[in-house]
């Protein structure tokens, strides 16, 4: 699709996200499961942030707060400890981070928007702001969101 680097979240959707006896899950297993749902966002926002693919240099200067000379990360698995912190945060706390364009010069092209025949004409030296960026960014994200909810109420 011609990005280098694509912002991705991985969103767990679910306030219960693991049931015994589901592709094989045990007891035991669904039991340890509800205890870190309820340690997480997914029972008060009913899904979680599981994971976070290229995070903006503020993700990462959070992270190090984390780990560093924190004696608890030295007992637990210092991965473990970051993936519980982005398990913990809420919708208004990382979609901030997704949007975070520091890194984005404004020199990016106005792409050919597909509900405006007049932008993106040969010749079109129009540059985007990081605001109309993050713009285009969200709208991507709604309609992907909006095309999801519409299988989903198709589905059985």
């Amino acid at each position: 699709d011609g990005y280098a680097r694509c912002r991705m979240l991985d969103i767990k959707v679910g306030v219960v996200t693991a049931v015994a006896g589901w592709r094989g899950k045990s007891a035991w297993a669904a039991w340890r499961q509800a205890c870190i749902d309820n340690l997480t966002s997914s029972t008060g926002q009913g899904f979680r942030l599981e994971g976070f693919d290229n995070p903006p240099a503020t993700l990462r200067s959070f992270e190090a707060l984390i780990t560093e000379g924190n004696t608890f990360s030295m007992a637990a698995n210092a991965k473990k400890l970051l993936r519980f912190n982005l398990q913990r945060m809420r919708a208004d706390e990382f979609l901030p981070l997704f949007l975070d364009l520091h890194k984005i010069s404004n020199a990016t092209k106005k792409p050919k928007d597909k509900h405006d025949d007049s932008a993106g004409q040969p010749g079109d030296s129009e540059r985007l702001s990081c605001v109309e960026y993050q713009e285009l960014v969200l709208l991507s994200c709604i309609e992907d969101l909006a095309g999801f909810v519409a299988a989903c109420r198709k589905a059985p």
